[in-house]
């Protein structure tokens, strides 16, 4: 009985090897296609709660947002962010658009349900094999403040065409 067992163990094991190269053999790790839904429903869900678990370390407080504070972080998103989230913050660039995964609307829902702390630390830190930057050693903890006032002020601006 116990050699029996072994047989299964080895054959099963065989099986989900042979599987795994299979599909090894056959990935494509191509930026191009966009990315099909079996590997969105494990990526988003697993960098959200990647997300969530580092901002919840310490993270400055956010000063105050006044219509002057968000101008200045709309000012700062021209000149960081824009090259690949588009000047409206909504409409990827080409640059962004061939990002994988590709360059987010700021305005959606997905990167609106963010807490201000997650979108401060994505800001800050960026997210590894992404094309998002972290911008820590470049913006101070106010300018990157600026910049999460600004994209939350994004739904609520008018559309550019």
């Amino acid at each position: 009985m116990r050699k029996k067992a072994l047989w299964v163990v080895a054959i099963l094991a065989a099986v989900f090897a042979a599987v795994g190269f299979y599909a090894l053999a056959h990935a494509n790790i191509s930026a191009l296609p966009k990315p099909g839904g079996f590997e969105t429903s494990i990526a988003v869900p697993l960098r959200n709660w990647l997300i969530r678990r580092a901002a919840s370390g310490p993270i400055p407080p956010a000063p105050p947002a006044t219509p002057e504070f968000i101008s200045q972080g709309a000012n700062t998103f021209g000149m960081a962010c824009a090259t690949c989230h588009g000047q409206d913050g909504r409409h990827p660039t080409a640059i962004g658009s061939g990002l994988y995964p590709r360059a987010a609307d700021l305005a959606s829902p997905e990167v609106q349900q963010l807490s201000n702390r997650e979108l401060f630390w994505v800001i800050k830190n960026g997210i590894r094999m992404t094309g998002m930057p972290g911008f820590g050693r470049t913006l101070t903890n106010n300018e990157i403040w600026q910049l999460v006032d600004f994209v939350r002020s994004l739904p609520n601006l008018p559309q550019v065409p």
